[in-house]
């Protein structure tokens, strides 16, 4: 067939091979079968159309044909389309496949940051909380006992440092194994923390040992309250999955600014207190003061002197006769160590 002959006029009719004299009557006479044009399917290329009952589509540019006063469309300028069709489908293919893998990278490396940050707050939380009771530890309860001294210095009221010690925990970790002695921890943790408020700390400074920052004291007969129910609770009875176990807390309390300056002053005082109450029976709590302070830098001293003394042989040791009244005849003696110390 021939193309340059093959043309359609808008608004939409056949041209088949016929002689051009005969065109305009034709057309005017409207004597020609319509032509039914669809839309091609994908949006993006407006310039497309699909004749009727054709699988390919086509795109139609408009020629004027002066000597008849028409414009119309011309087919020769068709043959190109299906390779336009074919070559717009690897076009998208390779796109798609472009943008899965931008989407690939991208979502890798979102998910390598993710890993990165899960990495540090995972380090972050073991170097700062304690791995079985996942209360804070050693370096975090000094952290957070240095801002609440800094809150109290502005406000002016005081804080209370409490010193918490198992008593007969040994005997269970010995008894039951160490298995049952963690599950023990675990639940004096949670005691503890039902005793205190929200805005309070409570640490595992390790072993059996806790303490607790009870923060912002409006009346400092407050930590005396919340000692009493601290020892309670922990005097009742632990289920240790067949096994029930007694144990009870021996507590030291230490005030801040009233008894000391410092973390290490206030360390020393509570567990100075908590000592005492371990020596007067356990399972109560005690008060540091000035006497205890006194007392330790005493027995500090005396301690202290005598290991000097040893050294320096300042040990005398005499032998006292005990006499028998009866007979007036010694029978033994009695073994004296006498220290000669220097004035």
């Amino acid at each position: 067939r021939n193309k340059s002959l093959e043309m359609h006029a808008m608004p939409g009719a056949t041209i088949a091979d016929v002689p051009e004299q005969q065109r305009l009557a034709r057309y005017y006479r409207s004597s020609f079968p319509e032509l039914k044009l669809e839309l091609w399917e994908d949006r993006r290329l407006p310039a497309l159309i699909k004749f009727e009952n054709q699988k390919l589509p086509h795109v139609i540019s408009t020629k004027p044909l002066n000597a008849y006063g028409l414009q119309v469309y011309v087919m020769s300028e068709m043959t190109t389309m299906p390779a336009l069709a074919q070559n717009h489908f690897w076009f998208t293919l390779l796109l798609n496949a472009l943008g899965s893998m931008v989407i690939l990278i991208i979502a890798g490396m979102l998910l390598h940051f993710k890993s990165i940050e899960r990495s540090k707050t995972l380090l972050w939380k073991r170097a700062n909380f304690d791995v079985l009771t996942e209360l804070p530890n050693r370096d975090m309860f000094r952290d957070r006992l240095s801002q609440e001294i800094k809150k109290s210095d502005r406000t002016g009221l005081p804080l209370a440092l409490m010193l918490i010690d198992l008593d007969q925990f040994k005997e269970v970790n010995d008894t039951l194994g160490h298995e049952m002695g963690d599950i023990l921890l675990q639940e004096a943790a949670r005691r503890i923390l039902n005793c205190v408020r929200e805005s309070d700390t409570v640490a595992r400074l390790g072993g059996d040992e806790f303490t607790v920052v009870l923060s912002q004291l409006s009346n400092a007969s407050h930590a005396d309250d919340i000692a009493q129910k601290i020892i309670k609770t922990l005097s009742e009875p632990f289920t240790l999955n067949e096994e029930i176990a007694h144990i009870s807390a021996s507590l030291g309390i230490t005030l801040y600014p009233v008894d000391a300056r410092d973390i290490e002053s206030m360390m020393r005082n509570a567990d100075q207190a908590m000592y005492v109450a371990k020596n007067n029976g356990r399972n109560r709590y005690s008060h540091f003061t000035a006497s205890l302070q006194e007392t330790a830098q005493k027995r500090l001293r005396l301690t202290n002197d005598l290991r000097s003394a040893l050294a320096g042989q300042q040990f005398r040791l005499h032998f006292q006769p005990i006499v028998d009244l009866s007979t007036n005849r010694i029978y033994k003696a009695e073994a004296l160590l006498r220290w000669h110390q220097p004035a």
